[in-house]
């Protein structure tokens, strides 16, 4: 027996909720007489997981002046040496001191030529002993470094915390897929297109530092691993 899509259309058409993360809604394929096409049933899930930070990343540049760039240029590597000898002294890996960026700028007097020139050196410092931020920010200090910025808590293995996200978001399309199909009598005959996107949430506590270091308090803030997938699915009615 033939069915006309347009009564599917006029149920599903303005959208299910199910809270704020699931929307639903069924297309009709084109016809205009009585059909055996397919519609198209739309779901969106999405699927948050939660994990505690076992990492703390804090940035640090290293700022030298000097009329000479190569002057400057010595001098900014010193300022280094020593920033890594004094973490080593507390017990870092050298390998858990990056240099994330590296400029050399020029600056110009009233007369247009250089007057000197600023070699900025940007670390990232890697800590997986979150009890111990203090020593790191108190060596950074003690180095000479400038200026302290953002203090990010990250989780090392993320990337399991998202794949965790997007079987449940999956498992949510699936599940709100059963429900529409059983209750208004189509089954699903296949999916016609299936993505995914990834969002992060949390992880980051603190600002730039540059005084009263030992009287900062760092509290750090709970990551989420966030997806959301989006599913259409070709369905047919099934007849009683």
């Amino acid at each position: 027996m033939r069915h006309r899509w347009p009564l599917i259309a006029l149920l599903f058409a303005p959208g299910l909720s199910y809270g704020a993360t699931r929307t639903s809604v069924v297309t009709p394929a084109p016809c205009t007489v009585e059909c055996d096409e397919a519609a198209l049933l739309e779901v969106t899930g999405t699927a948050s997981v939660k994990a505690v930070p076992d990492q703390v990343v804090i940035t640090a540049t290293l700022i030298s002046v000097d009329r000479r760039a190569s002057r400057a240029f010595d001098d900014n590597q010193a300022k280094m040496s020593i920033a890594v000898s004094r973490l080593e002294a507390i017990g870092l890996a050298k390998t858990k001191i990056t240099t994330e960026a590296l400029a050399v700028t020029p600056a110009y007097n009233d007369k247009g030529k250089v007057d000197r020139f600023t070699v900025s050196r940007r670390l990232k410092i890697f800590q997986d002993d979150l009890a111990a931020i203090s020593p790191v920010l108190d060596a950074i200090v003690d180095s000479g470094i400038e200026e302290i910025g953002a203090i990010s808590f990250v989780v090392r293995d993320m990337d399991r915390k998202y794949d965790e996200a997007l079987r449940q978001a999956l498992e949510d399309c699936r599940a709100q897929a059963h429900l529409m199909t059983q209750t208004m009598g189509v089954r699903i005959i296949g999916i016609r297109s299936l993505g995914s996107s990834r969002a992060g949430e949390g992880g980051t506590s603190g600002g730039p530092l540059r005084e009263g270091v030992e009287n900062q308090v760092i509290v750090p803030n709970e990551v989420s691993a966030r997806v959301h997938v989006r599913a259409v699915y070709e369905v047919k009615y099934v007849a009683p």
